[in-house]
């Protein structure tokens, strides 16, 4: 009889999009050869956080890839109320739609959002601890997560207490990989402790951009090294690299001829990028960009759905879309196309480093939050980031090095360009068709099905 047939259910690739989307940016090269390996596969994008989906900007030529790869979208609302969607558009429309999130656009509007930002965000905590209070995990999670399926993820994200819910689904006997949202260098702080969160990492084979972030994956998360695979930047394949510039945000303006690429992030009092701090920084960048004939484009981070009123002010709200804008495009394409790039500390400096653009990392590192330990990196007597540490990036800490810097990369831009790719060398592994290989890794754990090696697993001594 039927109900004694046990039916095999659709196996799964359940791609867990956190903390931004800039875990897609991260996995997409990957995600495009799998999704056409597993035609008999449903692909699902989930989000641990509702507000996640939010911040999307659907304009982005990220999502117009994806759109076609994934089947449908799981997120939870405001309330904590699990929802599906067929797509992302479908998604944040129905996010946009929810009445907590309407009134909190409405306040923006008015301007009493920053004033109330603490208390939502004590009411946004006290509603995730109600709901990882709970001891099962919804049935749609349960249902949706079974061992028939191989999960994609970031697992410095399992500490996290917005994934306590979503992890509950997870099961010890689930293949599982994970890479970081971003590209991250540091000697973690954390070598030496254990994951809070208990996460079983059993099945979980984590891929590494360089060999120095295995003590960090050994140590806090458990993994052992057949575990490990380093696979440098995937996106950074000259294949992917190639079709991604190939397109622009599909209803965006085109590109100004000459342009500064500027990419921000937002000020925060109690880290090294003050609202002051980046006030003056960006009328820097606007005198040089005067001096240059240049237009401005920034790009926001993935996390902001707007910015925070810093360029408007310094750059003057008169002259948008006059000498400056904001820009949907990807950091490759912008990076390719600018005079040179300027940053307030991001990963972007290795894509820079990557494709030949010289990129400045406008920070003072003397000014921020307090810190138990003494500084690691610095150049030239001044404290920088690992960006500039590893010669990614060229430090300016105020606005007479700024234009200093601005002066090496225009009158010795081939030597600019050539250090920063041989660090780029010394730091990650350039192994021809990775996505690939990856891809051919995640579809054999699904089917059961070996797999070529890779990822200098013996190396990892």
């Amino acid at each position: 009889m039927l109900n004694n047939v046990k039916m095999r259910r659709r196996p799964k690739i359940v791609f867990i999009c956190s903390p931004s989307g800039a875990m897609l940016d991260m996995w997409l090269p990957i995600l495009q050869p799998l999704r056409k390996k597993l035609q008999d596969t449903e692909f699902v994008l989930l989000f641990p956080e509702g507000r996640q989906i939010g911040v999307l900007n659907l304009r982005d030529a990220l999502f117009e890839i994806a759109s076609p790869i994934f089947d449908k979208v799981l997120y939870p609302s405001v309330t904590g109320q699990w929802k599906q969607a067929k797509n992302l558009a479908e998604a944040q429309k129905s996010h946009e739609s929810e009445p907590a999130v309407r009134l909190w656009r409405s306040l923006k509007q008015r301007g009493l959002a920053e004033p109330l930002r603490g208390l939502i965000a004590s009411a946004r905590r006290l509603a995730t601890e109600r709901r990882n209070s709970k001891s099962e995990a919804p049935d749609v999670l349960t249902g949706l997560i079974g061992e028939e399926s191989v999960i994609l993820f970031n697992i410095s994200e399992v500490d996290k207490p917005y994934m306590a819910v979503t992890l509950k689904g997870l099961n010890r006997k689930q293949k599982k990989f994970s890479m970081y949202h971003g590209i991250k260098l540091e000697d973690h702080p954390l070598v030496g402790e254990k994951s809070v969160s208990k996460f079983d990492s059993t099945n979980t084979v984590a891929l590494l951009f360089s060999p120095r972030e295995r003590e960090y994956y050994l140590d806090y998360y458990g993994l052992t090294k057949k575990n490990l695979r380093v696979v440098g930047v995937p996106r950074h394949e000259d294949e992917w690299i190639d079709q991604l510039t190939s397109l622009h945000a599909y209803d965006g303006p085109a590109l100004p001829p000459r342009f500064i690429f500027v990419v921000s992030r937002p000020a925060n009092e109690y880290a090294s990028l003050s609202r002051a701090s980046k006030l003056d920084a960006l009328r820097d960048i606007g005198e040089v960009a005067r001096q240059l004939d240049c237009h401005i484009l920034i790009k926001l981070h993935p996390k902001q759905e707007d910015d925070d009123g810093t360029a408007e002010e310094a750059l003057g709200l008169e002259n948008l879309g006059q000498s400056w804008g904001y820009s949907h495009a990807h950091p490759l394409l912008l990076g390719r196309h600018c005079e040179f790039a300027v940053s307030f500390l991001s990963s972007v400096a290795v894509d820079m480093a990557k494709i030949g653009t010289p990129i400045i990392e406008y920070m003072d590192w003397r000014i921020g939050m307090p810190r138990d330990a003494p500084w690691p990196y610095y150049l030239e007597g001044k404290p920088v980031s690992i960006n500039c540490h590893l010669g990614f990036a060229l430090p300016a800490s105020d606005r007479t090095q700024f234009l200093q810097r601005v002066g090496q990369i225009r009158t010795d831009r081939t030597d600019v360009v050539d250090s920063a790719r041989r660090a780029y060398q010394r730091v990650f592994p350039e192994t021809p068709d990775i996505c690939e290989k990856i891809a051919n890794e995640i579809a054999g754990k699904l089917s059961g099905q070996g797999f070529p090696g890779y990822g200098d697993v013996d190396g990892l001594r």
